[in-house]
């Protein structure tokens, strides 16, 4: 998937096509630990699911060192991170996630 910005973002398509379910993982650098990039789960039921998929993607049991923090959202949300986030910081410490639960809380 190509944002507006143009910056790729890795997807992980599950078996349920008419999930509105999005996960995204925060991916960091083996070395160092800083952030690499996002990886966006569709398609999946629940969570586990979807990491699951995510993990099987590694071999060698490398997964737990590049997971960080998994973000949920619906795919209306997802498409516009997609347009308006910053793509180059992890999505769950983005100002667009924050402002995006400050809204939810309120309406709760």
């Amino acid at each position: 998937v190509c944002s507006s910005d143009l910056m790729q973002t890795d997807v992980f398509l599950g078996p349920d096509h008419a999930s509105r379910a999005v996960w995204i993982v925060d991916q960091y650098k083996k070395k160092g630990g800083k952030f690499d990039e996002h990886k966006s789960l569709l398609g999946f039921d629940t969570k586990k699911e979807a990491m699951k998929a995510y993990e099987d993607s590694f071999k060698g049991g490398k997964k737990k060192r590049f997971a960080g923090a998994v973000t949920e959202m619906d795919i209306d949300k997802y498409k516009d991170w997609l347009k308006h986030g910053d793509k180059e910081k992890p999505v769950s410490s983005s100002a667009f996630i924050q402002k995006a639960l400050s809204v939810v809380s309120k309406k709760a």
